[in-house]
């Protein structure tokens, strides 16, 4: 029997026909694969709150880190979102909604791109909603505390605090009467005191008010309201040009003002025109008595009560508390308490002298009589 040979082209073709075949099989296996993963993939399932009352906005959240992708809220009242995608370099998508009937609702959501135009929704998440009474609400803040005047160069902070009747974690926001309301605070416990600050840009006189939303978004009334007068800084130094005008200063000057800080609280050292300087307390609103020392340093009654508080040095722009230290040679002897005590002492002795001579009896000596 004769051998049989296989021509270099019939070999060519038979290796050309077995790769087109091997890269069909891959690409069948790939896309089957793709397939799968978007029929079996299931989303995490969005956080936020689980029990809420009707008619107030919750907030979800979903993680992404696919800018291509878009997602989609189910609600579990009938209703969904449309498709959202992630902005910007943001890992999240949050998304609100409100429930307008007492029940039970499933959220979930499910996301879809170029590739998967439709994936599968995620395991839901059981929202209750009740309807909340007056004891539900967080109490009316405080009026806010703070600054009652100030310049249109400096921020200033106001603090404020409420009590949640149920013991709930509160936030604040406040409304700064020039048509801005701040963000809310991060959740504080009930009772727990919040600060926001803020720039006014114009002058004018303004009025602050607070509220305060417990966990589950239930709202307070808002607070009464603080006053505050905004005044002119022309050289923006954090002193108005009123101020400065009435402590003699020049309100064009910055340099002749210096904020210094004491207890976290910011005072004034202003330079004047005689060469002195004057020590100014915004919370007082009033000038404090000063002394100049030899060494060019200043001592400072900060509240006026007639004790010095501080030590400033100008040179350095350091204030130190004054501590005072007892001089024994200037210490004045009270004449009239010595004199008193001199008197009862000799009255004291006195008596004691007479009683010891027999001229004065404290008691009658019993005396034996004989039958």
């Amino acid at each position: 029997m004769g051998r049989r040979y296989c021509s270099l082209d019939k070999l060519r073709k038979r290796y050309f026909s077995f790769f087109i075949l091997l890269a069909s099989i891959i690409l069948l296996v790939s896309f089957c694969s793709l397939g799968v993963t978007a029929n079996t993939y299931i989303p995490a399932a969005p956080t936020g709150s689980e029990t809420g009352f009707l008619n107030i906005n919750y907030e979800y959240t979903i993680y992404t880190t696919s800018s291509e992708d878009e997602w989609m809220f189910d609600w579990g009242d009938g209703t969904t979102s449309e498709w959202i995608s992630r902005q910007g370099s943001e890992n999240s998508i949050k998304k609100s909604h409100s429930w307008d009937s007492i029940g039970e609702y499933q959220i979930k959501v499910k996301f879809r791109n170029s590739y998967f135009t439709d994936g599968v929704w995620s395991i839901p998440v059981t929202m209750t909603i009740s309807k909340y009474s007056t004891e539900d609400i967080p109490n009316t803040p405080v009026i806010p505390s703070g600054n009652c005047k100030g310049c249109n160069s400096a921020e200033y902070s106001f603090s404020t605090y409420a009590v949640d009747p149920k013991n709930d974690n509160v936030q604040y926001r406040f409304d700064f009467g020039d048509g801005t309301i701040s963000d809310w605070t991060t959740p504080v416990s009930s009772g727990a005191t919040s600060t926001v600050s803020h720039i006014w840009t114009s002058t004018g006189n303004y009025e602050i008010k607070a509220q305060a939303k417990d966990q589950y978004g239930l709202l307070s009334e808002w607070s009464e309201k603080l006053d505050i007068v905004i005044e002119l800084d022309t050289d923006l130094d954090r002193l108005s040009d009123n101020i400065e005008i009435q402590l003699g200063s020049n309100s064009n000057d910055a340099s002749d003002v210096t904020s210094i800080k004491i207890d976290e609280e910011e005072y004034f050292v202003i330079s004047i025109s005689d060469g002195s300087i004057v020590f100014y307390n915004p919370f007082i609103e009033s000038v404090s008595l000063t002394n100049s020392n030899d060494d060019g340093t200043y001592l400072i009654d900060k509240n006026n009560d007639g004790i010095w508080n501080y030590i400033y040095n100008p040179t350095e722009g350091s204030i130190i508390n004054y501590e005072t230290s007892v001089d024994t040679s200037s210490l004045e002897i009270p004449w009239t308490i010595v004199g008193l005590t001199g008197v009862i002492a000799g009255i004291i002795l006195t008596i004691l002298i007479l009683i010891k001579t027999g001229y004065i009896y404290l008691y009658e000596e019993e005396q034996q009589v004989d039958e």
